[in-house]
């Protein structure tokens, strides 16, 4: 039977986040990202679950989804090429825009709950 309703759990739905590489390494400035999620739902192109990872920084060119976050833990600071900046924290739900070019910068153990669409 399908599930039409499922409670989205720090931990994943199995109560563990395994661990991946979602972060191109090309890409990281500074840290490491030592990530870690679970997939609640993916399917057509949306994709929803939990994600973590260490304090690490990206340089993201042209982002190529968008995404509502929650965060759970952490800190994230986004910061743009034309100077603008902004950073999230626990309780703090942004929406990250497709097309974005600047930097990801995590202050981790950083977590967040996502719902992406691609």
């Amino acid at each position: 039977m399908a599930k039409y309703m499922e409670k989205m759990l720090p931990d994943g739905p199995n109560g563990k986040l395994a661990k991946v590489s979602l972060v191109d390494l090309a890409n990281v400035v500074s840290g490491a990202p030592d990530e870690a999620a679970a997939m609640f739902f993916s399917e057509n192109g949306v994709t929803a679950g939990v994600w973590e990872c260490g304090t690490y920084k990206e340089r993201i060119e042209n982002r190529p989804i968008e995404e509502v976050c929650h965060v759970l833990s952490g800190e994230v600071t986004l910061s743009t090429d034309d100077g603008a900046s902004e950073t999230y924290g626990p309780g703090d739900t942004f929406l990250f825009r497709k097309g974005f070019t600047g930097y990801w910068d995590a202050k981790g153990p950083f977590k967040k709950y996502f719902f992406a669409v691609s």
